[in-house]
């Protein structure tokens, strides 16, 4: 049997009960964002999507913990943050994708 460490993160839609605040903070960045649940093959995953007036990001996880996430320069359409990474807990998640906002948030042109 597969180990899926991110169940019931993205499987039973845990995230949402984060929505409300995560919605105001990003605001507060000047960051729109979209939250997707779907499927990829048999496997729950969860899209995150960022956009600042001068970049694009995305956070995608797997329910098996598999994590990528992207920030791409708008301007230059050029790939300016990229991190892979395997989580093993709900806690891993919660601590490396602020790494993408923090990034985003940092480098936004002004």
């Amino acid at each position: 049997m597969k180990s899926y460490p991110l169940y019931n993160l993205i499987a039973e839609k845990g995230f949402d009960k984060y929505q409300s605040g995560l919605i105001s903070r990003f605001i507060a960045y000047k960051l729109t964002y979209k939250l997707v649940y779907s499927n990829s093959g048999d496997e729950p995953v969860m899209n995150l999507y960022f956009e600042s007036d001068s970049q694009e990001g995305f956070v995608f996880a797997s329910a098996s913990g598999n994590c990528r996430m992207e920030v791409t320069d708008k301007v230059h359409n050029n790939i300016v943050f990229e991190h892979v990474s395997k989580l093993l807990t709900e806690d891993d998640f919660f601590q490396t994708y602020p790494e993408l906002v923090i990034f985003m948030r940092e480098n936004s042109l002004l």
